[in-house]
């Protein structure tokens, strides 16, 4: 259109009446088998439940060096029992997403790291891509 554009990276959906909402970044996409994974979704879904203080959705890698979403969680209870609220997230997962986008993986952490800017590092996250 002619018009100058700066590519942040940043996407969002524009609305009826023309507000525009941030629904992550474009970086942070997983691909699982052709299908692009929200890590976005995944989060504010799991984020909404009681028995949970904070979430972030990563790229994970399996035994075989497939890709696979891996959830990180911080519990809202630090006593609660680790094996049962995996098992009760897995369930949650099955039941509120597409089969690619249920996490393989659920690691507890007693807070999720950060960067200097206080934002959630996913990168620090994430694995690395196995060699």
């Amino acid at each position: 259109d002619g018009r100058p554009w700066v590519r942040t990276g940043d996407m969002g959906i524009l609305d009826e009446e023309g507000f525009l909402f941030f629904t992550g970044r474009k970086k942070r996409i997983i691909v699982i088998s052709g299908y692009n994974i929200y890590p976005y979704s995944i989060e504010q879904m799991i984020n909404a439940l009681p028995e949970v203080s904070e979430a972030c959705a990563v790229q994970g890698y399996n035994e075989q060096g497939k890709p696979l979403v891996k959830l990180c969680v911080v519990k809202a209870v630090p006593a609660a029992d680790e094996d049962a609220l995996r098992a009760y997230l897995f369930d949650y997962c099955q039941k509120h997403l597409n089969g690619f986008s249920v996490p393989r993986r659920i690691i507890f952490l007693p807070a999720l790291p950060r960067t200097k800017m206080d934002k959630l590092d996913f990168m620090a996250m994430s694995d690395k891509l196995p060699e």
